[in-house]
């Protein structure tokens, strides 16, 4: 069987690594030094960078630096504008732009430190209110009132409802009052229409807690004809309400009716 076996010739294997050293000789500096060319070009000027040297604009002038103290040459910037601080033609202009953080030319003199200017006294009294304008009576006046509904609603949580609707209706006075005075100053736009809806409807609640209902009506009724009140119509259920404490069923879900009508629908849970 030996026989059939046929051997192949021995050929030289393929080198792996061949070309894997090689590199260009021009990278060789191992005999640089005894290269003519190399070494004539570093011993002359063909081998070395030219020093770098700045440019100066044709423009551009040099001038001997001006202190504070005065070198009376003049000096200027760029844009030709005088430099603060230097001595132009015999006048030294002033440092401006220092003097409001208290640097001045007193300060080299000697003089204390003032940046907040406090060596020229107190600052003078404040002016003095002037009780009698047109302005200050109204904001008294509408204080007063604000006063008299607050005490208006504690007297009523306390059990005394005709002091509270004592207060109420002075207050509901005052303010008629402050409405007059108020359109001969100002315009009807300045018109507080938060502090009159307060006062009617602080009244109209005085009157139904004290059984005058019909003075309860017509309060409210002033309040829901008024356009000028927002979301007025909800106050119809409060309407409703003395209608139903009088047995006037039928008024009653008339108003009940007409306050869900104009009620949104948000509040639909009224």
């Amino acid at each position: 069987m030996m026989q059939n076996v046929h051997l192949a010739p021995e050929t030289d294997e393929d080198d792996l690594y061949s070309g894997y050293n090689d590199y260009n000789p021009t990278y060789d500096t191992e005999e640089l030094e005894n290269d003519t060319a190399f070494q004539q070009a570093v011993r002359t000027s063909h081998g070395r960078r030219p020093p770098i040297t700045a440019k100066i604009p044709s423009t551009a002038v040099t001038r001997p630096i001006a202190t504070g103290y005065g070198s009376k040459t003049s000096l200027t910037s760029s844009m030709g504008r005088p430099i603060t601080g230097a001595i132009q033609d015999g006048v030294t202009r002033p440092m401006t732009a220092v003097r409001a953080a208290g640097f001045t030319k007193a300060a080299l003199r000697g003089s204390a430190f003032d940046p907040l200017g406090q060596s020229r006294g107190p600052a003078p009294p404040l002016e003095a209110k002037n009780e009698d304008s047109p302005e200050e009576k109204i904001r008294q006046l509408e204080k007063k009132v604000n006063e008299l509904v607050e005490e208006s609603c504690i007297a009523n949580s306390c059990g005394d409802l005709k002091l509270a609707l004592e207060k109420a209706k002075d207050a509901g006075r005052k303010e008629r009052v402050l409405v007059r005075q108020r359109e001969q100053v100002t315009t009807p736009e300045n018109i507080n229409l938060d502090l009159t809806y307060s006062v009617l409807f602080n009244l109209a609640s005085q009157y139904s807690a004290n059984e005058m209902y019909a003075e309860a009506l017509n309060t409210y009724q002033v309040i829901v004809k008024n356009k000028m009140f927002s979301n007025a119509g909800r106050l119809k259920v409060n309407m409703g309400n003395i209608y139903l404490k009088q047995r006037n069923y039928s008024k009653a879900i008339k108003f009940y009716r007409m306050a869900l009508d104009q009620i949104p629908s948000v509040h639909k849970e009224m």
